[in-house]
């Protein structure tokens, strides 16, 4: 046996067309649209096709499931937290603040879209959360110990009583 015999057996032949980064595009455009226009309880892969110009194999092959592609959608709306230390805890959460705020305005669309929708599915809530919030809060937990360690808190302060305190505002807002 030569040497391209045994690559060969070891790595099966790709079947198919090359996926193409315009198609996987225009289906990530196409969801970004509606969900910023309808939501997630107005998304449909239906819409998804006619907006995209893709077919529906070609996006379940990318997105197993719709709400796959919803998550995509919206992590790629929502820029990733950044680490913050602006030297004391009023400077830090004054940036957690803006950060905050700039993430959530990037998806304003979506968030104002399904308060007035139907909702979102407890699984794909239970995700979002998981994609936007826990990155969020782990953030601030950071910011938090950060400041009790330079002795601006005697105590560590509840983590998701904070976020209300900060996030509550912001939603109320929106």
């Amino acid at each position: 046996m030569d040497s391209s015999e045994s690559v060969s057996a070891v790595t099966p032949a790709r079947r198919g067309r090359r996926r193409s980064p315009a198609a996987d595009e225009a289906i990530l455009s196409a969801t970004r649209k509606i969900l910023l226009t309808s939501g997630t309880s107005g998304f449909s892969i239906k819409e998804v096709v006619e907006r995209s110009g893709v077919s529906t194999a070609t996006i379940y092959r990318r997105w197993p499931a719709a709400h796959d592609l919803i998550l995509e959608g919206i992590r790629s709306l929502v820029p990733e937290p950044v680490p913050i230390d602006a030297g004391s805890l009023e400077n830090d959460i004054n940036a957690f603040i803006g950060q905050f705020g700039d993430a959530l305005l990037s998806v304003a669309g979506l968030y104002v879209a399904d308060m007035h929708g139907s909702g979102t599915d407890a699984g794909l809530a239970k995700e979002i959360r998981n994609s936007f919030v826990e990155p969020r809060l782990q953030l601030m937990g950071v910011i938090l110990e950060r400041a009790q360690e330079r002795g601006e808190l005697g105590s560590l302060p509840d983590i998701e009583e904070s976020w209300d305190f900060i996030a509550g505002p912001i939603h109320h807002r929106l």
